[in-house]
């Protein structure tokens, strides 16, 4: 599936995102854009690379990139309407990744929690085959994500007491979201973008044959199954990583993904 967005179909779509508000600096081409210090900057862009993205949100200081995909353009701009509005609505447990009429469910974990008892029981509820290859991505999005909550969010906030987390999935006919909620606030966005740099560098297959964990290999992970990333931090209070994703899809589905990407800061 193409899913290529020319910039005249782009001009037509951006005019749906709230383009009054002055605290928003817009382009519609990484080659023409100018990053404003003051304004959060946001590019709607089309045909760019995952590396690309990854660096222009870490040295050009994008905080959205958006690209239409599987999740289609004008969908992802009326989510970044509401997240423009007031972002804090983002970091509650009942803010929804999808659209209305999708099924969802929160699930809550622990440090001391059985990560493939709890992945077992969200298959159940998104009737997922765990064993089956349409499912692989999305177990391994949740293993990721489970593991950053219970083992680095604690370690990164040596001291803090433990506290609750929750994974909250969402799935309709095409996506499933995946949001990985903790109380610690410990996300540092910036390092977890340069493990996936670092990961997309080295090549993931490569690093997962060497074992090489330093190279961000569950942070790549987690960027080379989606079709859009979250990253949200309150900091010292709460993290919210989600993920968008194609639901129930073989790994052909994904080929052809052009990724989006938000910082979101609270």
């Amino acid at each position: 599936m193409d899913f290529k967005l020319d910039l005249a179909g782009r001009q037509s779509l951006i005019k749906n995102l709230n383009l009054d508000d002055k605290k928003l600096n817009v382009s519609l081409s990484h080659k023409t854009f100018v990053k404003s210090p003051s304004k959060t900057n946001i590019l709607f862009e089309d045909q760019i690379s995952e590396s690309q993205i990854i660096q222009l949100v870490m040295y050009r200081d994008l905080r959205h990139i958006i690209q239409n995909s599987l999740q289609s353009a004008d969908e992802k701009i009326e989510f970044l309407n509401t997240l423009i509005k007031d972002n804090k609505d983002y970091f509650a447990l009942d803010f929804n990744m999808l659209e209305e009429g999708s099924a969802g469910e929160i699930f809550e974990f622990s440090a001391l929690t059985d990560r493939e008892e709890l992945i077992a029981k969200i298959c159940d509820f998104c009737m997922l085959d765990p064993s089956s290859s349409r499912a692989t991505r999305a177990v391994e999005t949740m293993e990721e994500l489970i593991m950053n909550a219970q083992i680095n969010a604690p370690l990164l906030r040596q001291g803090s007491i433990s506290a609750r987390s929750f994974l909250k999935v969402e799935y309709s006919d095409s996506l499933m979201a995946i949001s990985a909620i903790d109380y610690y606030g410990s996300l540092d966005w910036k390092k977890f973008l340069k493990k996936i740099e670092n990961g997309l560098a080295l090549g993931l297959d490569k690093a997962l044959n060497f074992g090489r964990g330093g190279a961000g290999i569950g942070s790549t992970i987690i960027f080379r199954n989606c079709d859009s990333i979250f990253l949200g931090v309150i900091p010292q209070k709460k993290t919210r990583v989600s993920v968008i994703m194609p639901y129930k899809a073989a790994d052909k589905k994904y080929e052809n993904i052009q990724k989006s990407i938000h910082i979101i800061e609270s």
